[in-house]
């Protein structure tokens, strides 16, 4: 049964509670979330209040305590080195998708199909890097690679090796539990998508998570994917100029491309937070977040679907900040707090955004100057943490830690005390590997940030997409590539890429040509002489022309680019707006970074309280604006 499963679909919404008229959005679509015995009860109330509706749960954790019960599985939850168990919350273990577990998580959906619902969302397919101690992933790896466990900190063929067969787990859990409830229900007669909801890889990255977020879009048997983008996951703080910050636009914007590249041809939600998972800040942070985060999924061409609000009831009957930022003072208790409900005005603005995105033309939108692109990876995580075989100083690593949990937490002094640590970060190889293990996940950083700044319209292209297809993208000029900080799943790669260049194509390849062992170490050169080889030009600075195309080689030392305190443009051939502006039907969606941005004409502002009238507006750096056009601009 061929049908086009999200015709007429542009937004949806994730809750656990009620359908409640008082504050569940209007939408396309619900995502009831988790598959308990009430579930039919409230998938029916949602379908009767006239939303089209699939059922969401976590596919490595969630409310699984049957299967757990009696110490049933411990031996499948995922454990790290020091055998510490890891749990996403009281009594909901993180497991290791075995496939027993599959089979379990398959089961429990089949009441989903009988109930109507129309699709599944598996949520947060995921590995913690740190996790692959626990018995059950001992068994995997015996059965993988037929030879006795080797543990991960042991080398980097180790950690390769262990993350190699934490994404096949993976990749086969989400296949597995694809495949069975599709054949569930097609015994019903019945169609039923399969969504994949996940974070960016670049968040993965930070947070030391293994998840191919490229390859489930890839599998036959998914559907779609979710771009689980948010104020949460875009505060993590990054270094650019030797200073500690969160930069939550231009994190968003990088995360959005990336998901917008994993999902290929295939439909993706972009999803924005009204609010976050913490309850320790206050409406004003919030609502910064998600116009930052907003604006940025607006930015992506081609974005058409959108998840408006996970969980709109902690939004809209939420009183925030809960406690004091940095005090992790558990319960609901805000007698003795200053917490309030949702500012009219916000919620008004919420309302307004909803509706707006529900009419979002479907045209891509173009960017009035050239963009770039950038070669991304899956195989980011292969080494974090890193093996104990690379020197790696814990201490500072610890102290940098804590200062970037306290920034996190908007405690006073926490980014001075990160930029007093990143002074020091190059002093010796093992501080300098503390801070490319760190969340700031500095070797990404410094070639994507600086772009983003400059408004340069950044798209990603995945080397295991090339690895497939052979071939880059159609429609690419210029792109930007360093293998220092990931490897090549295939020889086809640097083939594809090479032929490119031959064909035309302007590359810049950034390594550290100078390394004093860690690249090496670490297997990171192999990729980079591999390239160059084939496009015969020299491990030596320079641009040098090959066929139709060139090559520009630049030595530097990634990490260390984002501690000097000096601006280097490394695309100079792509101009700088210092901010992007991006046209679609009658919106205008932009964003100033680095310059102000003017715009000539009358517009509605679809973000301010009461759509507010703008004549020649002016954005300054840091501000955003999604607006409607009244009158031709002229620009």
């Amino acid at each position: 049964m061929n049908r086009d499963f999200f015709e007429g679909i542009r937004t949806c919404f994730q809750d656990r509670a009620d359908y409640d008229p008082a504050y569940t959005p209007k939408a396309d679509m619900a995502l009831v979330y988790g598959v308990d015995a009430d579930m039919p009860r409230r998938l029916a109330a949602y379908r009767n209040a006239g939303y089209r509706c699939a059922v969401m749960l976590g596919i490595v954790w969630g409310d699984y305590s049957d299967y757990y019960a009696g110490g049933k599985h411990d031996d499948e939850i995922q454990t790290a080195r020091s055998g510490k168990k890891l749990y996403h919350g009281p009594n909901v273990p993180y497991t290791v998708p075995t496939r027993e577990f599959c089979d379990y998580i398959t089961g429990r959906l089949k009441p989903a199909v009988d109930a109507g619902a129309e699709g599944v969302v598996i949520e947060e397919p995921e590995l913690y890097g740190e996790a692959g101690y626990s018995e059950a992933f001992k068994r995997e790896w015996e059965s993988e690679y037929g030879e006795r466990f080797m543990p991960q900190h042991a080398s980097v063929e180790a950690m390769e090796r262990s993350s190699r067969l934490k994404k096949k787990l993976l990749i086969r859990a989400v296949q597995s539990v694809a495949r069975g409830i599709k054949a569930y229900a097609k015994a019903q007669n019945k169609a039923f998508f399969v969504t994949v909801a996940v974070h960016s890889p670049i968040n993965y990255a930070q947070w030391g998570i293994v998840s191919p977020v490229s390859e489930y879009a890839a599998l036959p048997e998914t559907d779609a994917l979710i771009a689980q983008v948010w104020t949460g996951t875009s505060r993590t703080a990054q270094a650019l100029k030797c200073k500690v910050g969160e930069r939550v636009f231009e994190n968003a914007y990088l995360e959005y491309a990336a998901l917008m590249a994993a999902a290929g041809d295939k439909p993706v939600f972009l999803l924005s937070d009204p609010i976050e998972d913490s309850p320790a800040h206050g409406w004003e942070m919030y609502e910064r977040g998600y116009r930052d985060t907003l604006t940025a999924s607006l930015l992506q061409p081609g974005a058409m679907r959108f998840e408006i609000c996970p969980w709109p009831k902690r939004v809209f009957t939420g009183r925030y900040p809960r406690f004091r930022p940095g005090i992790d003072i558990k319960g609901d208790d805000i007698s003795n707090d200053v917490s309030k409900p949702i500012p009219e005005d916000y919620a008004g603005t919420l309302a307004g955004a909803f509706e707006m995105l529900r009419s979002m033309p479907e045209e891509a939108g173009e960017f009035q100057t050239e963009g770039a692109a950038m070669f991304i990876s899956d195989t980011w995580i292969d080494c974090r943490p890193l093996p104990d075989n690379i020197p790696c100083d814990r201490e500072y690593e610890g102290r940098l830690f804590r200062h970037l949990t306290d920034l996190r937490s908007e405690v006073p002094g926490a980014a001075q005390k990160c930029d007093e640590l990143l002074v020091h970060a190059a002093d010796t190889p093992a501080k300098l590997s503390a801070f490319r293990e760190s969340t700031m996940f500095p070797e990404f950083f410094a070639l994507a940030l600086p772009l983003v700044v400059r408004g340069v319209p950044l798209k990603f292209v995945y080397t295991s997409s090339v690895a497939r297809q052979g071939r880059l993208p159609a429609g690419i000029k210029t792109a930007l590539l360093s293998w220092d900080f990931m490897k090549s799943e295939s020889p086809r790669v640097n083939e594809a890429i090479a032929d490119w260049v031959k064909n035309g194509g302007r590359i810049t390849l950034v390594s550290d040509l100078a390394d004093d062992g860690y690249l090496k170490a670490m297997g990171r050169d192999k990729a980079r002489d591999e390239l160059l080889g084939l496009l015969n030009v020299p491990a030596k600075e320079g641009i040098y022309d090959v066929g139709s195309g060139s090559i520009t080689v630049k030595s530097r030392c990634l990490a260390k680019m984002c501690l000097s305190r000096e601006d280097e443009d490394l695309l100079p051939e792509i101009g700088s707006n210092g901010g992007y502006i991006l046209r679609r039907g009658g919106y205008v969606i932009a964003a100033a970074t680095q310059q102000t941005i003017g715009l000539s004409g009358s517009y509605t502002d679809m973000l301010s309280p009461g759509r507010a009238m703008l004549q020649n507006p002016v954005l300054r750096p840091g501000e955003r604006a999604i607006l409607r056009e009244l009158a031709p601009s002229g620009d």
